[in-house]
């Protein structure tokens, strides 16, 4: 056996024999305390009774001394209530099988009070003691005995004397006490069980931790440097050689250590930017297949835009040309129809050219003062007699002293002009076109509403999308490039601007663009 193990037995057995006793004094302290709560509460119970019953023996109401007895016997921790005459006979109890009972005077239970062979009589003097009894069912009680005095009020009309109604008796079961005695018992034992073990492992984890594991950890540290592994230090070197040697395993495991980190600096160094090259070809691919992706939808849709207007000028001049319209007013409108979708493909084409140039970054001198108001109402005269024709009432509503705005005129006019020729074109007759602008917070905002056909609230997500033209918008207007409103998108971006929309199908729209003024 090692001496460490021996430390740790010798010391264990004294901790048990110790903290043995300790336990066992305890227990034998908690049974006497809780058999004397019982015991106070027993003659604390027949004080309180005994007044109670005083009044009416006196005026010997026996029906209502029975009732009271009967009453708080059966209250719970109660067993039971007597109260013997002078015969040593019992007068009035809580089970009234034992009334009229006598009580021999030479039991265990009377011997404490009465002398061996006496006769029975009331117990004179003392009263309320309580004892520890055995019955005849073999059970333990709490036995407390009380005398019932005359009151001294009495005395008044009465000659002095102090005569004794009674007897009370109070039994409380013991049971309940020496069930939580035993269970005390228990728990102290398991407590002391436990005590015992920790300290037990106590003892051997420090004995383990000064003597044994210093050593234990310098050979166990040899073995993982001899592996390759160089972290491994001793924590905590004893004192003398053990400790010296510790100390230089430290020192060379720390020399060996830092040769090592250096090497695996050198190495991380050159995986990190291996893994940094790797992911910036992984972004850089991502984005051209993101930007294939865009490419070729763009393809897609301008073809298709492109295809319906090609095929219907073709078609009218293959009807011209081939003699299908008879007449010269036949050949005038197809010639005409022909000229209108050359005119939406002129349009389409400029429009992708604007988008083209804003997307692309082309430079474009958004650095000139703008007169927001002149170009307003410039733009407004190019469409006052489109909006008479269309029976449209344009209005204006425009602050004083508008500031001056950082911007290019001709991207601004023609943002104007999108967003009025949407107002008028999806616009009821009758209706009503609205431009206003004002300053809000350092910024101007210009709003367009109208009183058109509006949009649905499933619509208002995607009409800055390219190509976008919502179900209303063409069954109201055949024709339109769905290029406008990205246009006016991509323009407010361009200038460090907002653009906001509210619509309802079937009341109108609103359009605000928010444009930073030149000195902000």
């Amino acid at each position: 056996m090692r001496i460490v193990h021996k430390v740790i037995l010798f010391t264990s057995s004294i901790i048990l024999i110790v903290v043995g006793m300790g336990g066992y004094l305890a227990i034998r302290w908690q049974e006497r305390f809780l058999a004397g709560v019982l015991r106070e509460q027993a003659a604390q119970h027949a004080e309180t009774i005994k007044k109670s019953l005083r009044h009416h023996m006196l005026a010997n109401k026996r029906a209502d001394v029975q009732w009271i007895i009967e009453t708080v016997g059966r209250q719970e921790g109660i067993r039971e209530i007597h109260v013997f005459d002078k015969k040593g006979t019992i007068a009035f109890s809580s089970d009234r099988g034992n009334i009229g009972r006598r009580i021999d005077t030479a039991s265990p239970r009377c011997a404490q009070c009465h002398e061996a062979g006496a006769k029975p009589s009331l117990i004179a003097q003392g009263g309320g003691a309580a004892r520890l009894l055995t019955d005849a069912a073999g059970k333990r009680i709490i036995s407390a005995m009380a005398p019932i005095y005359n009151e001294p009020a009495c005395h008044q009309c009465h000659a002095p004397a102090r005569v004794i109604l009674g007897e009370l008796e109070v039994e409380l079961p013991y049971d309940p006490t020496e069930h939580l005695i035993r269970t005390s018992q228990r728990t102290v034992l398991a407590l002391t069980a436990a005590l015992i073990l920790l300290l037990s492992l106590s003892l051997g984890a420090f004995t383990q931790r000064e003597v044994g594991r210093p050593i234990r950890r310098l050979i166990e540290a040899t073995h993982l440097i001899s592996a390759g592994d160089l972290s491994p230090r001793i924590a905590h070197p004893l004192e003398g050689e053990i400790g010296s040697l510790a100390q230089s395993f430290n020192r060379m495991a720390g020399e060996l250590e830092k040769s090592k980190a250096k090497l695996d600096n050198w190495t991380q160094e050159l995986a990190d930017e291996v893994k940094r090259a790797t992911a910036d070809l992984q972004e850089a691919n991502l984005k051209l297949s993101a930007a294939s992706q865009v490419k070729s939808k763009f393809v897609r849709d301008v073809s298709h835009e492109l295809r319906a207007p090609l095929a219907s000028i073709e078609s009218c001049l293959q009807v011209v040309s081939e003699g299908y319209a008879a007449s010269v007013e036949e050949q005038a409108e197809m010639v005409e129809r022909a000229r209108r979708k050359t005119r939406f493909l002129l349009r389409l084409v400029n429009d992708l050219l604007d988008l083209g140039h804003i997307e692309g970054g082309i430079a474009v001198d958004r650095d000139q003062h703008v007169r927001i108001d002149a170009l307003i109402l410039k733009s407004v005269d190019g469409f006052r007699e489109r909006a008479k024709q269309r029976g449209v009432a344009l209005e204006t509503e425009l602050a004083p002293q508008l500031p001056v705005l950082r911007a290019n005129p001709v991207e601004l006019e023609r943002l104007f002009t999108n967003l009025l020729d949407n107002a008028i074109k999806y616009n009821r007759p009758d209706g009503k076109v609205r431009i206003s602008a004002v300053v809000k917070a350092g910024q101007v905002e210009v709003s367009v509403s109208d009183t058109g056909i509006g949009m649905s609230a499933e619509d208002l997500g995607s009409i800055f999308q390219e190509f976008f033209r919502s179900a209303a918008a063409r069954k109201h207007e055949k024709e339109g490039t769905g290029l406008g409103l990205s246009f006016v998108k991509r323009l407010v971006d361009a200038c460090g601007g907002r653009v906001e929309v509210e619509s309802q199908a079937g009341k109108g729209s609103t359009f605000r663009i928010r444009l930073p003024s030149a000195t902000v």
